[in-house]
């Protein structure tokens, strides 16, 4: 197992002031397009939901946040500031909200502009599609839909198959690290059950850690690593202590098996 800086991306924004290099841009754009998701914000106006817009150099931006904390902050200030169309944040897979900004750059947006106040950031739409395609593959499982396949589709147990095909054919799991030992995974309650709690990419657990406000230690997050060749052990142990399930992706795409079926390698249909 092991464990992984935190981003902060103030911190990547400071370096890009104080150096311009592409390297720079790049690791900032990098880090910004493998969020699992972006939180745009928009405004009702009737039974409409406008995107925000910010007048920038008098270029229309669109503006997005890489975390719900500061949409949040955002919203709260232009509801405080303003007699107009109230604000509403709308979490969204970063890949639709690049499909959605590039559709609305058809009609004329310019860019985009994230985490608007003193340690914003721009990109132009064409700009910010080609960060993201460069940094997630599009060989990428997505769990969200193969999840919710496994709830519409008439052949339940050929949905459940793909995903956990998938599940297992990640090159490693991350789970939250426990409060005492930051090598050992924390374990949660998820109703009456012991279950560990993990998840399909490192940036939905990085989401989850800001998200409940987790403490890193030594300047490191509390996220630790499970290999393929490590898990067998590692859930076999958790199942001699206790621990009855593991719960992937906790939020509204969670999935769910019991530590008896990861460890007969696929859950049961």
């Amino acid at each position: 197992m092991s464990s992984h800086p935190i981003v902060d991306f103030n911190d990547l924004v400071r370096r890009l002031r104080a150096d311009q290099t592409v390297q720079s841009h790049a690791r900032l754009f990098a880090a910004v397009c493998r969020l699992p998701r972006w939180y745009l914000v928009g405004l009702v106006s009737g039974e409409e939901m406008l995107p925000w817009v910010s007048m920038e150099r008098d270029e229309p931006l669109a503006l997005a946040f890489t975390d719900e904390e500061r949409a949040e902050a955002a919203v709260a200030a232009w509801r405080s500031g303003s007699d107009g169309p109230d604000a509403r944040i709308v979490a969204t897979p970063a890949g639709d909200a690049v499909q959605y900004l590039e559709a609305l750059g058809d009609r004329g947006l310019s860019g985009v502009r994230f985490n608007h106040g003193p340690w914003g950031f721009e990109s132009t739409v064409p700009g910010l599609a080609v960060s993201f395609r460069e940094s997630v593959p599009d060989s990428d499982p997505d769990f969200d839909v193969l999840a919710e396949a496994t709830q519409w589709e008439d052949d339940e147990d050929e949905a459940r198959r793909r995903l956990w095909d998938a599940v297992h054919g990640l090159q490693r799991w991350y789970l939250v690290g426990d409060y005492g030992d930051a090598d050992d995974p924390m374990i949660w309650m998820v109703g009456d059950e012991s279950c560990l709690l993990a998840f399909t990419d490192r940036h939905r657990a990085r989401a989850y850690l800001h998200h409940h406000r987790i403490p890193g230690k030594c300047g490191r997050e509390n996220l630790v690593t499970l290999e393929p060749g490590q898990a067998p052990s590692c859930l076999a142990r958790l199942r001699t202590s206790g621990v009855g399930g593991a719960l992937f992706n906790d939020g509204p795409h969670s999935f769910y098996a019991s530590l008896d079926e990861l460890l007969e390698d696929r859950p049961a249909a």
